[in-house]
């Protein structure tokens, strides 16, 4: 059994599968994924000869958002090269999420007071989407993908919750441990005005989580970004929903060390911000 497991852990990498487990949990979880990426492979080469060669690119960028796993890659490669090399140099050019208003968004996402000109990030935002083309596809493609950059994935959010893509709040969600301590705010209060509820269950647990697990474990580690992600979270709870109390603001300020004492104050301002603008966008297109 365990030169079985061995060996069922040496190809797991190429199916796009963590090879952490058990014999009994790995082995359906690669047979789960060998009939996904079977079934999305086939789903592209069936159609491929007879659509145009505009509407292959879409299909393979399409998959490509998916995160393949690099052995249905490497076999797509080979059946469409040509198609293929163009569809991964135009994933990879939107996965960068390089667009004119890039910096300007990001500059006023984490200023403080965040979007002080919200006409103006309301203009940059609709402009963003609809040069994204499929713009929902593309920012999952972007939150889900471990190699794109820290800078995307917080365009890909905005965008995302610009767009009301309430399906994408997980996604969102997902960035909250993941991102830089600078932008751990930014996504949680993205998600919570997509889906207030998600992110309200989401959000206590993760306390929950920090109150109950052991500290000696890895993954309980406390780091500075944890540690920001809890004060967000305990913030941003009340404001969606939460019975527990809001933050005495004077009193944690009056405690807290100076790269945090500003946070809840922070959370609370960024989502009233964000608030405001999805109201100005909604006039926008009234």
């Amino acid at each position: 059994m365990a030169l079985a497991l061995a060996r069922l852990q040496e190809c797991l990498p190429a199916l796009g599968v963590r090879a952490v487990g058990t014999l009994a949990t790995l082995a359906p979880e690669a047979a789960r994924a060998l009939a996904l990426e079977q079934k999305k492979l086939e789903l592209i080469t069936s159609r491929a000869h007879s659509v145009s060669e505009e509407r292959l690119q879409e299909m393979l960028v399409g998959y490509l958002t998916t995160r393949p796993a690099p052995l249905f890659q490497s076999k797509l490669g080979a059946k469409l090269p040509a198609p293929f090399e163009a569809a991964l140099a135009q994933w990879s050019r939107l996965r960068a999420m390089d667009v004119p208003h890039q910096s300007a968004l990001l500059e006023a996402a984490r200023a403080q007071p965040a979007f002080c000109d919200i006409p103006q990030a309301v203009e940059m935002l609709q402009e963003t989407c609809a040069l994204l083309g499929a713009p929902e596809r593309v920012m999952r493609g972007v939150l889900m993908d471990p190699r794109a950059h820290a800078e995307a994935k917080v365009l890909a959010a905005l965008c995302a919750g610009y767009c009301i893509a309430s399906h994408l709040c997980e996604a969102v969600l997902s960035q909250v441990l993941l991102a830089p301590s600078q932008d751990i705010e930014l996504f949680a209060v993205i998600a919570a005005h997509l889906d207030p509820v998600m992110t309200r269950q989401v959000l206590a647990l993760s306390l929950a989580d920090i109150s109950w697990g052991n500290p000696e474990e890895p993954e309980n580690q406390w780091t500075p970004a944890r540690a920001r992600a809890t004060i967000t979270a305990r913030t941003l709870l009340p404001l969606v929903g939460s019975p527990l109390g809001s933050f005495d603001l004077e009193s944690f300020e009056a405690v807290a060390d100076d790269e945090v004492k500003m946070l809840p104050r922070r959370v609370k301002e960024l989502h009233a911000r964000w608030g405001a603008l999805l109201g100005a966008r909604a006039r926008a297109r009234s």
